[in-house]
């Protein structure tokens, strides 16, 4: 299982630099401490090596993993809000720098990108994680949805505003 999932999120990090998105890192000299990856959904990018890393990620992980995939990706796009956005991908604190902030100066970084952004009217994200539901909210996100994935576990979209 580690394995698989190191390999997922290695694609997910090398889908945002060969997309030239944005991955976002707080750190100390030598150690990374927090680290976030946001997409830009409203800009389309191809290229052969996006699409042969995508070929051999999931070669290697099977066609159960990319099933899984690709329904967790259907279900929350019904929860899409219809204007451009960008979207929190992923953010993820070491435990022993939990606590320390980093998590919320990831946030709102990411929350001064959209501002940035000439296009982008706000941000969206997901999680999985019963307890950010109400963390999310206090900083700005509004449930856009929720629903059962494959009977596996649950997602909550979300979107926060510019303004």
């Amino acid at each position: 299982y580690e394995s698989k999932y190191r390999k997922l999120i290695h694609f997910f990090v090398q889908n945002r630099f060969l997309k030239n998105e944005y991955v976002i890192g707080i750190g100390a000299p030598g150690r990374m401490q927090g680290v976030t990856l946001i997409s830009i959904p409203y800009k389309s990018y191809t290229s052969s090596e996006l699409d042969a890393l995508k070929v051999k990620v999931w070669d290697e992980l099977g066609d159960e993993a990319k099933s899984r995939y690709e329904l967790f990706g259907s279900t929350c796009s019904q929860f899409d809000v219809d204007t451009p956005q960008l979207h929190l991908n992923m953010i993820g604190v070491r435990k022993e720098c939990q606590s320390k902030g980093i998590g919320k100066l990831l946030l709102n970084h990411a929350h001064q990108l959209t501002f940035e952004d000439e296009e982008a009217t706000g941000i969206s994200l997901s999680t999985e994680v019963p307890q950010n539901v109400s963390l999310y909210e206090y900083f700005g996100y509004e449930i856009t949805g929720s629903a059962d994935v494959g009977g596996a576990f649950t997602t909550w979209n979300f979107f926060r505003p510019n303004g």
